[in-house]
């Protein structure tokens, strides 16, 4: 009858399970950290949006007012495609067909 201590053997074990539930909690952060990057994007985003388009309807110039539009058009395309990201899982993989046909609409709409 041989005996074999297995107790280097256990110790690895339970470093690796603490490893991993570390490696978990860390994932678990930094998707609760990207989320909230999201949304603070979008609410500032939002913001610029409506400040330009605010500032827009105030102006009498329409040179001027129209080139705030046009840069309020730009800030819903950044945070059109940010929102995409999102959706997406922040993955390279954007359906540029589908996100034109949006940013098209969305510029119909706007002028």
């Amino acid at each position: 009858m041989a005996i074999v201590d297995i107790t280097a053997s256990k110790d690895a074990e339970s470093k690796l399970k603490q490893i991993e539930i570390q490696y978990q909690l860390s994932l678990t952060e930094n998707k609760i950290q990207l989320r909230e990057a999201f949304r603070c994007m979008k609410n500032n985003l939002q913001v610029i949006s409506s400040l330009l388009r605010m500032q827009a309807e105030m102006l009498q110039d329409g040179a001027a007012a129209s080139a705030l539009k046009e840069c309020n058009f730009r800030v819903l395309s950044m945070s059109l495609i940010h929102e995409r990201l999102h959706v997406n899982g922040m993955t390279s993989k954007v359906d540029v067909a589908e996100l034109a046909k949006v940013l098209t609409a969305e510029l119909f709409k706007s002028f």
